[in-house]
């Protein structure tokens, strides 16, 4: 099968959808089909080697509040290329420029289509719009173009059930399609004392661990107000809040405030083969962001044995039930009894950790997600 993806979210920008569509990117050709991506282009300051094969890239714009994330310009050409490449589905990862040009090329040239909703952007408007009163507004808008531009596909996927409560509150279903992570590579291993050290935390601490953006949604300011708490009740605890993003300079202010640098640590960007020992490494994870529509650092998380606290109202509930962790209201209070509690004894939830996110292996999740595929062509 040939299916094209459309994505304004893409290398060299790695967050949790990126990382999902990539991973059903390499599951798909392991199986002989074919996947074309159309994404933006990074900015010139950028040095990374983009993938070319079998890639289509477009010149684009960054967002002034958060540079990456860009929007392409004038994509339409994609049309001629899904055309010669005798495309069979179209996939729409993005409802922006690109996801226009993704809907574009399914009509005109009578493709089957499908359009993943990865993103709450009613949620984001304040990287875009200065006061609450107009990111009220501009979220009720954007609510009423996603519906419009979910009603022109075949189907409409989301990868939560809190996710897909939420678009039936506004109107419109989806089916329940999660991303994937590769479980084989996300796996328990030993704990890379060497790596910790180079962050600043002791040999025999205990690491209570952030991986993601560093964003205002993400409500990590939860984590920080609930540090001194688990610090009185284990003296051997740290917080690692590994990522980048538009909000870190704050929450480094924040912790300044609150006097928490020394148990606190802000690494900025983790490179990827940082990425699992880290996971390895810590007693728990903390995951407080109601942003979500999934949360696959979590899952990567599980997938290495660790235990994850999450916030209730959100797409944690899909992710946390039985003995693999605590979901918990999203303040300061609840999130240091949990994870106090995890810290207490992590080993207890380490197996059930892992045995949860197997569902979300990336080879099952695509056995779904070509079902879909081939019921369409």
């Amino acid at each position: 099968m040939r299916i094209a993806f459309f994505t304004d979210t893409y290398l060299p920008h790695t967050d949790g959808v990126v990382r999902g569509i990539l991973n059903f990117k390499s599951e798909l050709e392991k199986r002989k089909h074919s996947v074309y991506v159309f994404a933006p282009k990074g900015g010139s300051k950028n040095k990374m080697q983009l993938p070319q094969k079998q890639h289509f890239y477009y010149s684009s714009l960054s967002l002034p509040s958060y540079p990456q994330y860009r929007a392409a310009l004038f994509p339409y050409r994609a049309l001629k290329e899904v055309q010669a490449h005798n495309v069979q589905l179209v996939h729409s990862h993005s409802p922006a420029t690109l996801g226009i040009a993704a809907l574009a090329a399914a009509k005109s040239l009578h493709l089957p289509s499908v359009f993943s909703f990865h993103t709450f952007f009613s949620s984001a408007t304040h990287y875009v719009v200065p006061t609450k009163h107009l990111q009220g507004a501009t979220g009720s808008a954007l609510w009423h173009y996603v519906r419009h531009y979910s009603s022109q596909f075949d189907v409409t996927t989301v990868p939560s059930n809190f996710a897909r409560k939420q678009l039936r509150e506004h109107d419109m279903d989806a089916a329940v399609l999660p991303l994937g992570i590769d479980t084989k590579k996300f796996s328990p291993g030993a704990r890379d004392a060497k790596l910790l050290s180079s962050y600043g935390i002791p040999k025999n601490s205990k690491l209570i661990l952030s991986l993601g953006r560093v964003a205002q949604e993400k409500n990590l300011e939860v984590l920080l107000h609930a540090a001194p708490l688990i610090k009185k009740e284990h003296p051997d605890a740290f917080l690692l809040i590994g990522g980048k993003g538009p909000h870190l300079e704050k929450l480094r202010h924040t912790a300044a405030k609150l006097g928490i640098n020394s148990y606190v640590k802000f690494p900025g960007f983790v490179p990827e083969e940082k990425i699992v020992p880290l996971y390895r490494s810590a007693h728990a994870f903390a995951f407080p962001s109601l942003f979500e529509t999934q949360g696959l650092a979590a899952i990567e998380s599980l997938s290495c044995g660790t235990p994850v606290v999450g916030a209730k109202k959100s797409a944690s509930e899909d992710i946390i039930k039985g003995s693999n962790g605590f979901l918990c209201n999203a303040n300061a209070h609840e999130f240091s009894n949990s994870l106090c509690t995890l810290l207490d004894s992590p080993q207890k939830y380490r197996a059930a950790a892992k045995k949860s996110a197997l569902y979300f292996d990336t080879s099952k999740r695509t056995d779904v997600l070509l079902s879909l595929y081939r019921k369409l062509v």
